[in-house]
């Protein structure tokens, strides 16, 4: 029984004697503050510093060069808008060890622009911004591209090493260059398309404003579509945020030329053309609410082709909406908003005072038969359009008269589109679409 007890007590002792005898290395926190410092090296290591990828939960993408200096100052440029992509702005980083090592942009900067959460600084979600982040955990890490995910929104951020020319790029403001070139080549080409191997056509198009790319095409009379946020990036580039597959078709990557006047998919490292025509791919029927939602009537001038009913409703609307606003205000557009969802029309009506704008927003339920389209109204949406009913009544009775025809109206230098009553053949108006 004694010899018993003593081995008991020399248990604590054993276990105790195997504890202290654990390497440093091998120690959990020891392993964390190696990888810590390994990442910090690898950010601060690149001389040109990295494009950034960043993909809000919210939808969309945005572009950054980042420079990590090593010591916890970072300085970032972004395609936000035109002074981020031109000044470089310094905040602060850290390496911090959580589940995930992760990295925190801990002072205010342009990445906290995306997530902040007053809508008046970037028109998002009240106390959420663009449901973006600036505290990442890091996924995985290699020599050229890190890729991280925001510990509150889930939004993806990858890294990848920039080239000195690319470096360059950005800091003589390359992003909105970048930016104002796809703007002008798809102002210039309206009906743009890739050719599969099997001859199908599949409809190209970019939306500069919710940042994304889209397919089109065309299965048994339903135009379908597939979808993916973009980023501008380097010197050409639109990298996308997950690939896009059409049956040969698989890519993640758009790219403009450097003459700005063609673009290429890059589709397993080959580049292959985007064709332009001079025609619609698709019906109107099929694009309205689909790849194109506006129909942007220009409300204070006369639109060559317009009709004369439709000027004179027109102008009418003006005069009643003048006599009870302030004098100088004007009404630059009239949007025509389709929700092919929901079967609703907003025509929202701009309404500007000076410097500053505001909206009058009223809403139609339709009908469409082959096509017809038919309105019912709805009423106003804001107070704006309670004030200004009655003078918006001309229009309003116009559009709930007989039924509507849309259809592109060729031959114009940009994309737009008409609409004409069956009831009244001069009631016709032209407007942009977008």
């Amino acid at each position: 029984m004694k010899r018993l007890f003593f081995y008991i007590l020399l248990l604590p002792l054993l276990f105790s004697c195997k504890k202290n005898e654990i390497a440093d290395e091998m120690r959990p926190d020891y392993r964390l503050t190696e990888a810590l410092t390994k990442y910090n090296d690898l950010l601060s290591g690149s001389a040109n510093g990295w494009k950034g990828h960043l993909f809000p939960d919210g939808g969309g993408g945005f572009g950054f060069l980042f420079n990590f200096n090593g010591k916890n100052r970072v300085e970032m440029m972004a395609d936000i808008n035109a002074i981020t992509g031109k000044t470089a702005f310094e905040s602060s980083y850290r390496l911090k060890a959580t589940t995930l090592p992760s990295l925190y942009f801990d002072t205010y900067s342009y990445l906290h622009l995306l997530a902040d959460p007053d809508p008046q600084v970037n028109g998002g979600t009240p106390g959420w911004g663009l449901y973006s982040d600036f505290e990442f955990s890091i996924l995985e890490a290699s020599a050229d591209t890190i890729k991280l995910k925001g510990n509150l929104n889930g939004s993806i951020l990858v890294l990848v090493k920039a080239s000195a020319e690319e470096a360059a790029a950005y800091k003589a403001g390359n992003l909105n260059v970048l930016r104002q070139s796809v703007a002008n080549y798809l102002n210039t080409n309206s009906f743009n398309y890739l050719l599969t191997d099997k001859n199908k056509t599949i409809g190209f198009s970019v939306d500069l404003g919710s940042k994304q790319v889209f397919l089109s095409y065309d299965s048994s009379g339903v135009l379908k579509q597939n979808s993916a946020p973009f980023a501008f990036s380097g010197i050409n580039d639109l990298v996308l945020k997950k690939k896009m597959k059409i049956e040969n078709l698989e890519f993640d990557k758009v790219q403009i030329s450097d003459d700005k006047k063609s673009i290429v998919v890059i589709n397993a490292n080959q580049k292959v053309p985007v064709k332009i025509s001079t025609t619609p791919l698709f019906s109107f029927n099929q694009m309205l609410g689909v790849q194109f939602t506006n129909v942007v009537l220009p409300f204070e001038e006369d639109v060559t082709g317009t009709g004369a009913n439709y000027n004179e409703i027109r102008k009418a609307v003006l005069a009643s909406a003048r006599a009870q606003l302030a004098e100088g205000s004007t009404f630059p557009e009239l949007r025509l908003i389709f929700n092919k969802k929901e079967k609703m029309m907003i025509a929202n009506l701009i309404i500007a005072q000076g410097a500053e704008f505001f909206q009058a927003v009223y809403s139609f339920y339709y009908t469409q038969r082959g096509e017809a389209y038919t309105f019912e109204y709805a009423g106003g949406l804001n107070q704006n359009a309670t004030y200004l009913e009655k003078s918006f009544e001309p229009f309003t009775k116009a559009m709930t008269t007989g039924s509507f025809k849309f259809d592109y109206e060729n031959g114009r230098p940009q994309l737009m589109g008409s609409g004409i009553s069956s009831a009244r053949p001069d009631f016709k108006f032209i407007g942009y679409l977008r």
